[in-house]
């Protein structure tokens, strides 16, 4: 059965650097707007539980292997779909890869990028090596 843990959140990552920089050059351009709030960036206007769905079928698909998902029906407030329309109008954020395309190059990349237990791939881990 395949394990949809093995597959590295590598592009969240680069997204995620790319957020921040797109952020800091707004702060910069705007300095004398007040810009606050949420930033929400994606390519699709997608809630987690979709992405799961999309994340699963292409694995499934991929490998052949039937993957067995519990579903525990426990309130996430991050399930819901957001506009990305301030990311756009403010930064200029235009997503350039899908769901699709991600996890196209996520499996393409699979053995270059690892496993998704490195420690790299784990925001607190990182949270607490720039600490030290």
């Amino acid at each position: 059965m395949a394990d949809i843990r093995d597959i590295s959140p590598e592009v969240i990552i680069i997204v995620a650097i790319v957020i921040i920089v797109l952020l800091l050059l707004a702060a910069i351009l705007f300095a004398n707007y007040k810009i606050s709030g949420p930033f929400n960036v994606a390519s699709g206007n997608y809630t987690v539980g979709q992405v799961g769905d999309l994340v699963k079928e292409e694995i499934e698909k991929r490998t052949k292997e039937k993957i067995n998902m519990e579903i525990k029906n426990i309130q996430d407030f991050r399930n819901y779909k957001v506009s990305t329309e301030k990311a756009r109008v403010i930064l200029g954020f235009i997503p350039k890869y899908s769901v699709q395309e991600t996890i196209d190059h996520l499996f393409e990349n699979k053995d270059k990028i690892g496993h998704i237990g490195n420690p790299d791939y784990q925001n607190i881990n990182m949270f607490k090596r720039l600490e030290e």
